[in-house]
């Protein structure tokens, strides 16, 4: 199951990365962090991941070319669970790149979603959502005067019925658009 996906501009990134911009920048060219569509907004939180995974990676990377002092012979202390207490720099590298490789695979998963067409870009909801709700609008502005001059010598029954059947036809064509659902989904 993917979590909520947030669509960021690069300085939206980057400042909740604590990093300059022109970073994110580079690394969106690089093409080392997920982007959308356009290629230019990056994709929270699997580009958050890569890039702390990749931090991690560097950072470790770096700390194993120092000098370490020695460390002494007896075990590390343990938690009540057993585990370490203190994470080796083997470790930290292990975790990082288990965390990069879950990132990969959620962005994966999305790009895989987005093919089958099981994922939509919110882009395209919002502006469908747009279209849609101007045309119905304009229907129903419209339906006094359609109906006006089919409503002359009518009873209220007879009126009644117009207007149902216009406000239907409305609905319909709106019901039948884009993201609709098919008639055999109604409830």
């Amino acid at each position: 199951m993917v979590g909520k996906v947030e669509i960021l501009t690069q300085s939206e990134f980057a400042e909740r990365m604590g990093v300059s911009g022109a970073r994110i920048s580079q690394l969106v060219k690089a093409k080392r962090l997920p982007t959308a569509t356009d290629g230019k907004r990056v994709l929270w939180p699997a580009a958050r991941d890569i890039f702390l995974a990749e931090r991690a990676d560097r950072q470790t990377t770096a700390d194993s070319s120092r000098p370490r002092p020695r460390l002494s012979s007896q075990p590390r202390p343990d938690d009540d669970a057993g585990l370490s207490v203190r994470m080796s720099d083997t470790e930290k590298l292990t975790a990082a790149r288990a965390r990069k490789e879950a990132a990969r695979a959620r962005l994966a998963e999305l790009d895989r979603d987005e093919r089958e067409d099981s994922l939509i870009p919110v882009e395209e909801v919002r502006a469908d959502a747009v279209v849609m709700i101007a045309a119905v609008r304009g229907a129903l502005l419209a339906l006094p005067s359609q109906v006006a001059l089919r409503c002359e010598m009518k009873t209220a029954g007879e009126i009644t019925d117009l207007l149902a059947d216009e406000v239907n036809r409305i609905l319909s064509e709106w019901h039948t658009g884009r993201w609709g659902r098919s008639e055999d989904s109604l409830p």
